[in-house]
C-alpha cells in the first residue's frame, strides 16, 4: 500500500475519535478534537501531492481522496452545529456546504459512470483551503470554552470563524455551479442519444 493511500485511509478511519472528542465531557477532548481535524486536514494537501510527486497516482486514490475530504467536513460541520458553534448566519452557511457536498458526491459519481471524471477547479481549492481554516478556527474556539463563567468560547476566534464559514460556503456555491455548468453538455447529449434510440 502507497504511503497516499495510507494518509487518505487514516483520515478515515480517525473521523470517528474526532466525533467521540466532540461529544465527551472531558476537559482535553475538545483539544483533541482540534489537533485530530488539524492532521486530517493537513493530510488532505499531502496525500494529493504526494501521490503525484511519487507518481503513485490511482482509480481508487482518486475516488477516496474526495470521500475522505468531504466526510471530514460533514462530519466537523455537523459537530459544530451540534455543539452550538455556531449562529444563524454560521447554521445557514454550514448547511449551504453541506448540501453542496452532497451535491457534488452525487456529480461526481453521475459523471464517473459516463467516463467524464470531475476535475478539481482552482475555485475549490480555494475553497477547501478556507473552508478547513474556518473549521479550525471554530474548533478552537470551542475548546476555549469557559465552562465556569458560562462563556461559548473565544467570541473574537468564533466570529473570524463563522465569517471565514460564509466565504467558503460563497466559494462553495460558485464552484459548484462551475461544476454543474461543465457536466451539463454531457447530460444533454446522454438525453439526446437516449432520445434518438428511443425513436429508431
Amino acid at each position: 500500500m502507497t504511503l497516499p493511500m495510507i494518509l487518505t485511509l487514516s483520515r478515515l478511519a480517525i473521523l470517528p475519535l474526532f466525533f467521540v472528542l466532540m461529544i465527551v465531557p472531558l476537559s482535553w477532548a475538545s483539544y483533541g478534537a482540534l489537533i485530530i481535524f488539524v492532521a486530517a486536514a493537513l493530510t488532505d494537501f499531502l496525500d494529493g501531492f504526494l501521490a503525484r510527486k511519487l507518481g503513485q497516482t490511482s482509480d481508487l486514490g482518486a475516488f477516496l481522496d474526495p470521500v475522505a475530504d468531504k466526510l471530514l467536513t460533514l462530519t466537523a460541520l455537523i459537530m459544530l452545529v451540534f455543539v452550538h458553534q455556531l449562529s444563524m448566519v454560521g447554521l445557514l452557511a454550514a448547511l449551504c456546504i453541506l448540501w453542496r457536498e452532497v451535491g457534488i458526491m452525487a456529480l461526481r459519481q453521475a459523471m464517473a459512470h459516463k467516463g467524464h471524471p470531475v476535475e478539481v477547479t482552482w475555485i475549490a481549492k480555494v475553497k477547501t483551503a478556507v473552508q478547513f481554516l474556518a473549521i479550525t478556527l471554530l474548533l478552537l474556539a470551542f475548546a476555549r470554552e469557559d465552562e465556569t463563567i458560562n462563556i461559548r468560547g473565544d467570541e473574537t476566534i468564533n466570529i473570524i470563524g463563522q465569517v471565514l464559514l460564509v466565504v467558503a460556503a460563497l466559494l462553495t456555491m460558485h464552484s459548484f455551479m462551475g461544476y454543474v455548468q461543465a457536466a451539463l453538455p454531457f447530460f444533454k447529449d446522454a438525453n439526446v442519444q437516449n432520445h434518438d434510440e428511443e425513436t429508431l
